[in-house]
């Protein structure tokens, strides 16, 4: 088998291709950026006719391909990559994927999995379900869910979407800005934990290999219905201030100070108080679940640091 996967130079991507190759599938991979396909070529630098790294932009007048029987596409804009330019995050999410699905049909590829977000079920209503209502708020959900409904219309024989719940993970892409990045360097410093509210909000957190392992073991499926739709989620939702006691039970474990938590109830966090999708449509039917547990994912952040400490 062969796969096209896009966005292979990103945070999932980049995942996504090392466990294809692990699974021994023929892999065609496209990135935007030139520093970060240099940088992927140089990580996976052992040569191999299985692998083909390629410098492509999504909006090209030609994508060409050829042989080709699964594409996975990962590439997006997400914020806060794309600013408040809701022209660019159409251009790349909507068009980019509209040209993809094109290209897949004029090819004849017999499968195609989107990779799609728990952004479009909204901010109310979870845990969800993959036939939860579906409402779409932001500029990034509207696009995600654009391009769902066009891989639902295409005739490729099997077409399907995979939403995530918010991924985390150290790797060379780690995004440190966000949670648990942020908590980490934070403890590192000795500053506090600093959560908007009362702590009460939860959050679904997917290590990023698990949320790959899905991805792969979906294009690897005999059995899939000709359209379908997995949540692909941590498995539960744990509030900040579990997630914050996380920090403040491990870090002594890696010489960090003690870790302390501070409230600021004046300003409440945006968006909404409850994200957890439910995965247990994609486990019975491909046998998926998560493996990394939080306790084990979060050991990853404050050991970097400790290591560069």
């Amino acid at each position: 088998m062969k796969a096209l996967l896009t966005g292979a130079t990103g945070y999932l991507g980049t995942e996504i291709l090392a466990e294809l190759l692990a699974c021994g599938t023929d892999v065609v991979a496209w990135g935007h950026d030139p520093i970060r396909v240099a940088a992927l070529k140089k990580r996976f630098v052992k040569p191999s006719s299985r692998l083909l790294i390629k410098r492509k932009d999504l909006l090209e007048p030609e994508l060409p391909m050829s042989d080709i029987d699964v594409i996975i596409h990962a590439a997006a804009l997400r914020p806060p990559t794309a600013g408040k330019d809701s022209r660019l995050l159409d251009a790349v999410n909507i068009e980019g994927t509209n040209r993809m699905v094109q290209l897949a049909e004029r090819s004849g590829c017999k499968r195609i999995v989107f990779i799609s977000s728990q952004s479009v079920y909204g901010p109310q209503g979870a845990p969800w379900s993959e036939d939860a209502p579906l409402h779409p708020e932001t500029a990034y959900a509207k696009s995600k869910r654009r391009g769902e409904i066009r891989v639902f219309e295409s005739n490729i024989p099997c077409r399907g979407i995979v939403r995530l719940s918010r991924l985390y993970g150290v790797t060379p892409l780690t995004r440190w800005s966000e949670l648990p990045g942020r908590f980490a360097q934070a403890a590192l410093r000795g500053e506090p934990l600093v959560i908007h509210g009362n702590g009460t909000q939860r959050i679904d957190l997917l290590h990023v290999r698990d949320a790959a392992e899905a991805i792969v073991m979906l294009v690897d499926a005999d059995h899939l219905p000709e359209s379908f739709a997995f949540n692909v989620g941590g498995g539960t939702s744990y509030s900040l201030n579990e997630f914050s006691e996380v920090f403040v039970r491990l870090a002594p474990r890696y010489g960090l100070p003690a870790v302390r938590v501070v409230y600021q109830p004046e300003r409440r966090p945006s968006g909404g108080s409850h994200f957890e999708l439910c995965t247990g449509l994609i486990e019975r039917t491909v046998g998926w679940r998560p493996h990394i547990a939080l306790d084990d994912g979060v050991a990853e952040y404050l050991e970097a640091l400790a290591a560069e400490r």
